[in-house]
């Protein structure tokens, strides 16, 4: 053992005295003790009190086998080459007072081999003395006990990853099903401490009509090792919330289940996101279901992955109809190069609304060329389409697909042409007005023209019959000249 107080020294082994006096003895005995301590799995070793330095006289295989050491190369040195910087200086204080007082003790160090790597020994240490009481040499039991340890550091740190996790963990047992481990946040999140859980049955946290629930996802788990499945749970004060749970079952060397691991999430919250995203996404689709504009998805070789009802209301094509169909498939007779070319542009990124509507009659995907009018077909079965192309993209934003918008611009084209027929209408009246108003002026300027001819013929006339009145009425022979009369 280690000896603080002398120098390091080599040697060789027991000394000549001591191997002069052994063959005295017998030797048989002695033979069998070495073999058997041979076969030991822990090391041994014996050193020398009696010599400066406290050196190693023996070490059986096991120590070879544990250090990496040949026991030829340590006889004769002092233990303390198996410490590294690491070893624990309070441990080595406990040896060294063995040593100082030839007394016994027991240590954990952790030690270096020879080829440098470390390993937990734990290291007993006898004192020896002879019939006189006189200490002569020390038996060192190595024991390396790394795998213990390794167990050790594994479970603190699974135990420190149990108390201080944020989400709930327990630990059933299968047979009484009650909790025999509770951590805090599994605790926190029911309302109780983990000293009212542990040992509480599993029952305390379950609504009485989920029990049944329960059962069967645990025969589920023992079969198959492992369960995941949604619940609810009650927490103290009796409200209910919604969890997530994944159950592994644990099972001894001999296949038996002796233990079962929950874990237990809160889904509060993702439940509530999840009502939310589906009351939105049950808008939407009434929203594009009920909408007066068309909806159709197609992927990158044109055949339609979605669509809504608008097709079916306008074109007499059913969704299910549709899936899986190209867009000339579904709308005969339409243009092809322009197709290409808005489709081309939406697969580039592109949003592009095309330049004339289509031309459809109610209940036919037939379409007609632009300005053209089926024939034969009354006015209100024809409709008037927009269509408007853009890019489809996934969920990593790569385009896979065009989406085709279809708006009904019916309505629009017909009170387009109702507008352009009451211009026309009025453009004829307002001419119509502008001849009858220029023949009224003409008629009214003839018939002032007319009254005041008239006028005037009988104004001359009177004034024609005062003079003559007048010139008789003086005596005039020739009657009564007027001055104007006068030549």
């Amino acid at each position: 053992m280690e000896d603080p107080g002398h120098p390091r020294t080599g040697g060789r082994g027991i000394d000549a005295a001591e191997k002069s006096a052994d063959k005295g003895r017998s030797g048989e005995p002695l033979r069998l003790l070495e073999r058997a301590i041979d076969t030991l799995r822990d090391g041994v070793l014996i050193t020398d009190a009696r010599r400066p330095d406290n050196p190693i006289v023996y070490a059986n295989s096991a120590f070879e086998r544990i250090t990496g050491y040949p026991v030829t190369h340590v006889q004769g040195r002092n233990c303390r080459f198996l410490q590294c910087p690491e070893t624990d200086p309070d441990q080595l204080a406990v040896v060294r007072e063995c040593v100082r007082t030839g007394t016994n003790c027991r240590v954990e160090l952790l030690n270096a081999r020879r080829d440098g790597t470390r390993f937990w020994n734990e290291l007993s240490v006898s004192a020896v003395r002879d019939v006189d009481d006189h200490l002569t040499h020390f038996i060192g039991i190595l024991s390396d006990v790394s795998t213990r340890h390794e167990e050790q550091a594994r479970a603190a740190t699974w135990q420190r990853v149990f108390e201080q996790t944020g989400f709930g963990l327990v630990q059933v047992d299968p047979i009484r099903e009650v909790f025999t481990a509770v951590n805090p946040a599994f605790a926190l999140e029911h309302g109780y401490s983990a000293d009212e859980l542990t040992g509480a049955s599993v029952a305390y946290v379950y609504p009485p009509e989920r029990l049944g629930e329960l059962r069967h996802k645990n025969e589920i788990a023992a079969l198959e090792g492992h369960a995941s499945f949604e619940s609810e749970h009650l927490r103290k004060d009796g409200t209910r919330f919604p969890v997530q749970i994944d159950v592994t079952i644990i099972r001894d060397p001999a296949g038996r289940p002796i233990s079962r691991i929950a874990y237990v999430r809160d889904i509060t919250q993702r439940k509530t996101a999840e009502g939310e995203i589906r009351a939105a996404r049950h808008f939407t689709e009434e929203v594009l279901e009920n909408s007066n504009h068309g909806m159709i998805v197609y992927d990158l070789d044109l055949r339609v992955v979605a669509c809504n009802r608008f097709i079916e209301r306008y074109f007499g094509i059913t969704r299910e109809s549709a899936i899986g169909r190209t867009i000339f498939e579904l709308f005969p007779g339409i243009d092809s190069y322009s197709q290409d070319m808005y489709f081309e542009r939406a697969l580039r990124g592109e949003t592009v609304a095309a330049r004339l509507p289509r031309i459809h009659v109610k209940g036919s995907s037939r379409i007609y060329p632009p300005g053209g009018n089926p024939d034969g077909e009354r006015r209100e079965d024809v409709i008037w389409a927009m269509p408007t192309y853009a890019p489809h993209r996934d969920s990593q934003g790569n385009i896979a697909g065009v989406i085709v918008a279809i708006a009904d611009v019916t309505e629009l084209k017909r009170t387009q042409d109702e507008l352009a027929a009451s211009n026309d209408q009025l453009h004829r009246l307002t001419a119509h007005l502008e001849q009858v108003r220029e023949e009224e002026r003409k008629r009214i300027a003839r018939e002032i023209h007319d009254e005041l001819g008239s006028t005037i013929t009988s104004i001359r006339m009177h004034l024609e019959a005062a003079r003559g009145a007048l010139h008789a009425a003086l005596g005039h022979p020739h009657g009564l000249l007027l001055a104007h009369d006068q030549p």
